[in-house]
């Protein structure tokens, strides 16, 4: 073989490298002692790291909304909570369940297995409670409806206290 294919087999395979099948970031050195691995290949790994952090990124922070809800703001009126609290109260001293009966019903119920004092306070529990369930909103203003709030809660910690207190002995 003469010199003309030598160039030959050179000019090939320049021609290979220059192939656009050919990977633009080969591992090692060229024959000039370069490293192939350029600037574009450090530019392409660091945009495909990126890329795939931002998308596990989004993924873990769509999971995270998942299975992570907010807490939603309680729908029941402060007034019906206070009585549930007191009704669960009577209902585990008692052992008598509400089931469906109205609030009043119910009173009248446990009435007989309550103490003097703790029937006194489960009573105005519930004309409080009958009273802000029934009485039109508008006949009230904000600050009065807080303050009937106000006594149903402190008139809870109350019965609670009596009720601990009569289980005690």
């Amino acid at each position: 073989k003469g010199n003309g294919d030598v160039e030959s087999d050179h000019q090939r395979h320049v021609h290979i490298d220059e192939s656009p099948r050919s990977s633009k970031c080969r591992k090692g050195r060229n024959r000039n002692g370069r490293d192939p691995r350029n600037a574009y290949c450090r530019q392409t790994s660091q945009k495909m790291t990126f890329f795939f952090l931002s998308l596990l990124g989004i993924v873990s922070i769509f999971l995270l909304v998942l299975f992570f809800p907010l807490r939603k703001k309680s729908t029941v009126p402060a007034h019906q909570h206070i009585y549930l609290n007191a009704v669960e109260l009577v209902s585990n001293f008692t052992k008598v369940a509400r089931e469906n009966k109205g609030s009043t019903a119910y009173f009248k119920q446990v009435k007989p297995f309550l103490p003097t004092n703790a029937a006194s306070l489960f009573n105005s529990l519930t004309q409080d409670f009958e009273h802000a369930l029934y009485q039109s909103a508008t006949d009230e203003s904000r600050d009065s409806r807080s303050q009937k709030e106000r006594a149903m809660k402190d008139t809870l910690v109350a019965l609670k206290k009596d009720l601990k207190q009569t289980k005690a002995k």
